[in-house]
């Protein structure tokens, strides 16, 4: 058995394949990562323990849905009025260089986050010198509070309370949220959804970073953070019940966190005699530090307030004013959500000063544990043209989720959605929706059929999104592509990250556009960790014969004591 079964002292060493053949499993060694993947080709008790544990897990949240969490155990730390910060200081150098012209742009940007007047601190400030805008840009700066014992702003019993740059909830049916310099207040639990048709998950971190976003292992949408260390998801379908999002943000070397958000829409979210309010005010929609002049809007206030009738049913009501298309909605608000057996309603209205008025029905309804069925229907009469462009929207959508053998998961779904904006044009859409993860592949892809009055031609179209884990390294791809007359791609975007060693990556992006606008950019990024700090060298070139080459020096302090003690790292992640 040489080479299969060795003894060394007080140690053996068996062979993979040998392994495999005494346990249901396979084996695969990862040099680079130095770590040793398992899978198994048949349940195990430990495994069909936990699969048992999740789903009592499920079941116990899905009925406990209606009620508020129990914080009276939890350890809460407490803010201090000052805490020395965490920073992060970028320096870059980016030149562009073309036939018709060289660009050469030099920019700063620092990030801290820490305790600041008794409440959470997040800034955000870039400075670029070179290039058409010179100056600081990119500002923002968040204190935010939290405590879900809802002992915020004394008689208030406020459980969040943020100021600076915020951005304002909207009542069901305005269809748009307003972001800027604010303050906003609430003592909605931190897991109510009010409107999930403007459900977004928005969050923070380092600039350069990729974030994803799962829900039951779908890969959802993924994104780069860009200046101002912000990522936004929108557009997310939330299923009746709970809501479990799975956020995983990766480093440039490797680093890798994972974040979860939990939601509950459904039933019984406003218990019987209690009362929630959410109050939002924004002097503009522009930062609270404007140092790039942006034009001020007019004012945002919104006034939310729902009261639990019975153990199913809760009546909401609101005011909202906001800037709106180029004009500006002055509304009141009202609503009843209500719920029976496994279902959701939701029943909406707002009327506007200028005599226009809102209706809106929508429901989520689960079939079965994993069957969801969703749809509504919404209609604006009197509002003026540039206001309301859409007079009625109607949609239905069918999902299911299921999981067989090799299949770890997957899952469909079929949806379909009538527009009609207020010039008389009619727009019908179908989409296809198919997930499932695969041979370590998680895959995407979306189809949809689009008729509309003023077009003679309908659109057939679609995206894929792929991402897959292989010993060398990550690739993610998205692809666009078109079915109006046989196949064509209309842009694709494939990003490969690999690693030299545990402090050294390569990036490789290729960019392509195809049709009317053709273009291929190819883009590479060497970046090194140091003890100090971090180096990023990155060039792209373009058949249109431009070319940019870009170095970025990131430096990290950590504070070691709340009076700082800092010290100085490469690493970001810490």
């Amino acid at each position: 058995m040489t080479g299969i079964v060795e003894t060394h002292v007080d140690e053996i060493y068996v062979s993979a394949s040998e392994i495999e053949k005494w346990f249901p499993i396979d084996l695969e060694l990862n040099f680079n990562e130095l770590r040793l993947y398992m899978t198994t080709t048949e349940d195990l008790p430990f495994q069909a323990l936990a699969t048992r544990r999740a789903s009592w897990k499920r079941k116990a949240a899905r009925a406990s849905a209606s009620k508020p969490e129990d914080y009276s155990d939890a350890i809460i730390l407490p803010y201090k009025t000052y805490a020395a910060p965490a920073i992060q200081l970028q320096q870059g150098i980016n030149s562009t260089l073309s036939d018709t012209t060289d660009n050469h742009v030099a920019t700063t940007s620092v990030q801290t986050q820490g305790d600041l007047f008794g409440m959470f601190s997040r800034f955000n400030l870039g400075y670029s010198q070179g290039g058409e805008s010179d100056g600081f840009q990119n500002s923002y700066f968040n204190l935010s509070r939290r405590d879900p014992r809802s002992n915020l702003a004394g008689p208030l019993k406020a459980t969040e309370l943020e100021i600076g740059d915020i951005t304002a909830n909207a009542l069901p049916l305005v269809n748009g949220l307003q972001r800027g310099r604010g303050i906003r207040i609430g003592n909605t639990p931190y897991n109510f959804v009010r409107d999930p048709d403007q459900f977004v998950i928005e969050g923070f971190g380092p600039e350069g970073w990729d974030v994803e976003v799962y829900q039951d292992e779908q890969l959802l949408s993924f994104q780069t953070i860009e200046l101002g260390g912000r990522y936004f998801f929108e557009g997310l379908q939330l299923r009746e019940g709970f809501n479990l999002f799975r956020i995983v943000l990766y480093g440039p070397n490797g680093e890798k966190e994972v974040r979860f958000e939990r939601y509950y829409l459904g039933r019984n979210m406003v218990e019987k005699g209690k009362f929630i309010y959410d109050i939002s005010a924004l002097q503009s929609s522009t930062p609270l530090l404007n140092f790039e002049n942006a034009p001020e809007t007019d004012p945002t206030l919104s006034l939310y307030g729902e009261y639990g009738l019975g153990k199913n049913v809760s009546v909401n009501a609101g005011y909202y004013t906001s800037p709106l298309n180029g004009g500006t909605l002055n509304a009141l608000g009202s609503g009843i959500r209500f719920g029976t057996g496994s279902a959701f309603y939701q029943f909406s209205t707002l009327y506007d000063a200028s005599g226009g008025y809102s209706l809106g029905l929508n429901t989520t309804a689960n079939l079965s544990t994993n069957i969801i069925l969703s749809g509504g229907h919404e209609m604006h009469e009197s509002y003026d043209e540039n206001l309301r462009p859409v007079v009625a929207d109607s949609f239905i959508n069918f999902s299911q989720r299921f999981s067989e053998g090799f299949l770890k998961f997957g899952s469909y779904g079929l949806g379909a959605r009538r527009r009609e904006t207020f010039n008389g044009n009619t727009v019908y859409s179908f989409t296809n929706t198919i997930s499932a993860s695969l041979f370590d592949i998680s895959a995407t892809n979306k189809l949809e059929y689009e008729m509309q009055d003023t077009l003679s031609d309908d659109r057939f179209f679609g995206n894929l999104t792929l991402r897959r884990r292989t010993p060398i390294g990550m690739f993610r791809g998205r692809l666009n592509y078109s079915l109006d007359e046989g196949y064509m791609l209309d842009s694709t975007d494939l990003l490969f990250q690999t690693y030299i060693d545990e402090l050294t990556s390569i990036n490789l992006l290729l960019n392509s556009s195809f049709g009317d606008n053709q273009e291929n950019t190819i883009s590479a990024a060497l970046t090194r960790r140091f003890d100090k700090f971090q180096l990023s060298t990155n060039a792209s070139y373009s058949d249109t014969g431009e070319i940019q080459l870009g170095l970025l020096l990131s430096m990290n302090f950590i504070p070691q004591s709340l009076s700082g003690d800092y010290y100085m790292t490469g690493n970001n992640s810490e």
